[in-house]
């Protein structure tokens, strides 16, 4: 099943249900009323681990001046478990973040970039994106901007290049770190 369900991690919900089962309307619905309970209770069980180097990176980014945002498909209650259950306060780490309560619509869709940008007040040519995943790369590029990868092994290298359109993939949040200054230029 993992094989499966793999290639569309990434899309909001509301994609990634019918991408992989054809269900009704409504049991779509009643499995995304579903979907956040089960969350909380996975991640309380299980744990989510932070990617080594993610603090760090924020951090870094922040001390260089560079405004940032979060945007997730997920809604705020997802966010808000994702950072107790991680342990890592990325509200206090970014100046924004956007959720998909606050798009009309969820990645690859490019509301929830478009909304980013939009709080950030820059141009969207001005921004990147760092994301994991093909649809970030395709909800980047549909907003005017430009998409930076990490490969963090549900996606590989060629699928975030051909298929996300990534100007660059890096292995891990430390491994973009240590070129943000050939970045940045």
């Amino acid at each position: 099943q993992a094989a499966t369900i793999a290639p569309h991690i990434g899309k909001g919900g509301d994609k990634l249900v019918p991408s992989l089962a054809e269900v009704s309307p409504e049991v779509s619905e009643r499995l995304r009323a579903e979907a956040p309970r089960q969350f909380e209770r996975l991640a309380r069980e299980r744990g989510i681990a932070v990617l080594p180097g993610a603090r760090a990176l924020l951090e870094e980014l922040e001390a260089r001046g560079c405004a940032i945002a979060v945007a997730t498909s997920g809604k705020r209650t997802d966010f808000e478990n994702v950072m107790k259950t991680s342990g890592l306060p990325i509200a206090d780490l970014v100046d924004h973040v956007v959720t998909g309560d606050e798009a009309s619509a969820s990645k690859p869709d490019p509301a929830l970039v478009e909304r980013a940008i939009e709080k950030l007040g820059r141009d969207a040519g001005a921004c990147t994106m760092v994301g994991d995943t093909p649809y970030d790369g395709e909800a980047a590029r549909r907003a005017g901007a430009t998409f930076v990868a990490i490969a963090t092994g549900v996606h590989d290298r060629a699928a975030l290049e051909r298929d996300g359109g990534a100007t660059f993939v890096f292995g891990s949040p430390e491994d973009l770190r240590a070129h943000l200054d050939a970045l940045m230029r």
